[in-house]
């Protein structure tokens, strides 16, 4: 198993790509997450590096099923993970937990990530849906239903631990469940589900959240 830093935890630290890659060195870490906010901001200067980590994957937001979902956008997220060397894009299914999306929401963020989908293949990329709260893969039977519904080549799993735990299934029951669609984990510490909110989405994931953050340290 490979064990990857993840940038987003420097999300409210003002990090150079040289940050980045000598922490990875130093921590004997195997690879570096990059997170969006910081693919956009830091692609030149990581491409200048003489010595950079593998970067497995990089953590990117679309609006799914949404009037805002644009392939320009969508395009544009894939060629920056192509420049960051990474083979595959994580990306949420929407906005909506699985119970509240109502068919027609539920089929446009379907619609949206098949479209990805094929972008991606079309670039020999791979796209990781990640287990989420407020997606449509928030449960375990949910993703299952999720990736049986796309049924598409270019699409995994990127299995959160912790948010598969918080929803109330068993982790290792889900990876079982999951095996063959699996391409990634996220690894979490937490002390227990009263700290929880610590990996909420307005407090980690939302890059105007954290851009906002920046902004008062």
């Amino acid at each position: 198993m490979r064990i990857n830093a993840c940038s987003v935890a420097f999300r409210h630290l003002d990090v150079t790509a040289r940050d980045l890659a000598r922490y990875v060195a130093r921590e004997g870490f195997d690879g570096l997450e990059i997170w969006g906010p910081h693919a956009h901001a830091l692609v030149t200067e990581w491409q200048a590096l003489p010595q950079r980590p593998p970067v497995p994957m990089l953590a990117g937001y679309l609006p799914m099923g949404t009037p805002d979902f644009r392939r320009a956008d969508a395009d544009a997220l894939l060629a920056l993970t192509g420049a960051w060397g990474a083979p595959r894009l994580r990306l949420f299914a929407g906005g909506l937990g699985s119970e509240q999306a109502d068919t027609d929401q539920r089929r446009a963020i379907l619609r949206d990530l098949a479209v990805v989908a094929d972008m991606a293949r079309d670039r020999s990329l791979r796209i990781a849906v990640e287990t989420h709260p407020g997606t449509l893969a928030d449960s375990l039977p949910a993703t299952l239903a999720l990736v049986d519904a796309l049924d598409h080549p270019a699409v995994g799993v990127n299995l959160d631990v912790l948010h598969v735990w918080e929803s109330g299934a068993d982790p290792v029951a889900a990876l079982v469940a999951l095996r063959g669609h699996v391409d990634h984990l996220h690894l979490k510490s937490v002390t227990g589900r009263d700290r929880l909110s610590v990996f909420h989405p307005d407090n980690v994931h939302d890059p105007q959240a954290a851009a906002r953050a920046c902004a008062r340290c």
